[in-house]
């Protein structure tokens, strides 16, 4: 029985579903299209049909390391930085990652933050609509 393929136009990056991905990987393995022709067609990226083939992980999800604060506490600092900004206030990135923290410790939150420096890291920071204040 051939297997049907969901083509371009119906997902585009970063919307592909795990289903597909697992019909593009399996026509991938059987030779019936090649990574390149797979990433146009299916519009799934590169970088992450190669990751998937090699793992063999057909879970959708971020790859990287999850928010230690979570969504919602993540929200409330960007509520705060935005009522700051509207003040007049650009918080500058080490002030940011001051506020994550402390908050935090605040909330008894497991973290491995920076305690020397009080610091969180900001890795995958994605809050575009933020204006930051690079430290001078």
């Amino acid at each position: 029985m051939p297997t049907t393929y969901i083509r371009k136009g119906s997902s585009t990056r970063g919307e592909w579903t795990e289903g597909n991905l697992k019909n593009v990987i399996k026509a991938v393995e059987e030779k019936n299209m090649c990574v390149n022709q797979a990433t146009k067609s299916f519009s799934i990226p590169k970088t992450t049909l190669k990751r998937r083939i090699k793992t063999h992980n057909f879970t959708k999800g971020s790859s990287g390391p999850s928010a230690i604060l979570g969504c919602e506490n993540e929200n409330k600092i960007v509520a705060h930085i935005n009522k700051l900004q509207n003040r007049g206030f650009k918080p500058c990135r080490d002030s940011i990652r001051s506020m994550a923290y402390e908050l935090a410790e605040k909330l008894k939150i497991p973290h491995t933050f920076n305690k020397e420096a009080r610091k969180a890291v900001m890795t995958g920071y994605n809050h575009s609509l933020l204006e930051i204040q690079h430290s001078q």
